[in-house]
């Protein structure tokens, strides 16, 4: 269960209709793989302490190499969406099409700079995610 529409179509499978379902999608807007992971990378690092993430990550397919710091390749690609502003919104698409009522799209920037808000990242990748409502 690697994809956002499985995560949210299981998510929903249990929740029922009823309820109103709103995951959280991590995004980092770049196209350079390795600056993309690196951003990633920087931003999960405290979750490879966290035993309740890293027993969830392994209940969802992913192994001891996936899931030890800093995280494989596979793990990072499954957890954050990045990319240009038309692959995020596609990921995102992904929970809506599973019948997320709403999605919480968290930007990633490099942790240097995490005490900016991402401004310019937002202005690039809003209109994207508009269009796919």
């Amino acid at each position: 269960m690697h994809k956002a529409r499985d995560r949210s179509a299981g998510a929903r499978s249990i929740m029922g209709p009823e309820r109103v379902l709103a995951p959280e999608q991590g995004v980092v807007v770049e196209t350079d793989p390795d600056r993309a992971r690196t951003i990633v990378r920087e931003n999960i690092a405290p979750y490879f302490d966290l035993a309740s993430y890293v027993n969830n990550w392994r209940r969802h397919g992913f192994t001891d190499q996936d899931v030890r710091a800093p995280g494989g390749d596979r793990l990072i690609g499954a957890l954050i969406a990045w990319g240009d502003e038309q692959a995020v919104a596609v990921r995102v698409s992904e929970h809506r099409d599973a019948g997320a009522d709403h999605v919480c799209v968290q930007i990633m920037i490099g942790c240097r700079d995490a005490i900016v808000f991402p401004r310019e990242h937002w202005q690039r990748l809003a209109p994207a995610l508009v269009e796919g409502l």
